[in-house]
Formats: C-alpha cells, sequence, structure tokens
C-alpha cells in the first residue's frame, strides 16, 4: 500500500508500463486513475507539501500521463470520480496548471449533473473555488441540483 504521492505515482506508472507491455486485462478503470489521483493529492496534502514541490511533481512524465489518462476517462467516470479528479488537480497543480483540465471535468460534469449527490457537490465546487475557476453553466445546474438534493447536505 503506497504511503506518499510519490510512491502512489510509481506504483501506478508500474501498472501503466505493464499494460503498455500487454497486460490484460487493464486494471486502468476511470474509477482506478481517479482514485489514483485523488490519492496523490490527499498524500500531499497529509505531509502539507509545498507548492513549488508540487509543481514540480505534477511536471514529471509520469504525472502528466496520469492527467491525461484522467482527461480520457472523465465521460466514463463516476459523479465521485469526476469530483475526485477536479479536487486532485486543484491541490496537485492548481491553477497554475490544469485550467484547460478544468475546463474539460466542467463540460464532462455538466452532462452528468443529475448523478452528483451533495458530497460531490461540494468536492467540485471546491476544486473550483480554491482554483479561482469559472465554470457559469456548470454552476447553475450545480446549484439547481444542489437545491434538488439539500436535504441530503
Amino acid at each position: 500500500e503506497a504511503q506518499t504521492a510519490a510512491e502512489v505515482l510509481e506504483a501506478t506508472a508500474e501498472v501503466i508500463a505493464a499494460v503498455a507491455k500487454g497486460l490484460s486485462p487493464s486494471p486502468l478503470s476511470p474509477l482506478n486513475i481517479a482514485t489514483a489521483l485523488h490519492r496523490i493529492a490527499k498524500n500531499m496534502d497529509k505531509v502539507s507539501m509545498m507548492r513549488a514541490r508540487r509543481l514540480a511533481f505534477a511536471r514529471q512524465k509520469e504525472m502528466c500521463m496520469l492527467v491525461g489518462m484522467a482527461m480520457a476517462a472523465l465521460p466514463d467516470c463516476s459523479a465521485q470520480g469526476i469530483s475526485n479528479i477536479a479536487y486532485a488537480l486543484s491541490k496537485i497543480g492548481g491553477e497554475l496548471l490544469y485550467l484547460s483540465e478544468m475546463d474539460r471535468v466542467a463540460e464532462v460534469a455538466l452532462t452528468k449533473v443529475a448523478e452528483f449527490n451533495s458530497q460531490n457537490i461540494a468536492n467540485l465546487a471546491g476544486a473550483f473555488a480554491s482554483m479561482q475557476h469559472s465554470a457559469p453553466e456548470l454552476f447553475l445546474e450545480l446549484s439547481s441540483r444542489a437545491s434538488y438534493i439539500v436535504h441530503t447536505f
């Protein structure tokens, strides 16, 4: 069980390499990709990793590959997977690296707003807020969804 962001990324990179060499079936499901990114972000938070170190980490080849895979997997992610990816992007690279990725998150999230629960809405809104990133269409739909499920907050 990986204990640090680097260990999670290393384990994920090993799986990516194995899949590239023919590992089948691939364990790189949308859920596993979202979970890997989320664990990296959580482990960075756990040790209060400084912003400069987070950005350097985010620029590693393996991290870029993982984020690219997450963007490709987004349409197949659950609402929780989408919110976990958004959370991770906001914590790992934030507004300095992942603005276009957050636009993609917003685009995909819009198609699945009806699936979002209160936690998913809170995590997604928090990710966009921490990055000071605007997604007016998404937030209009999220606010409507939040109003509909307000009793679950």
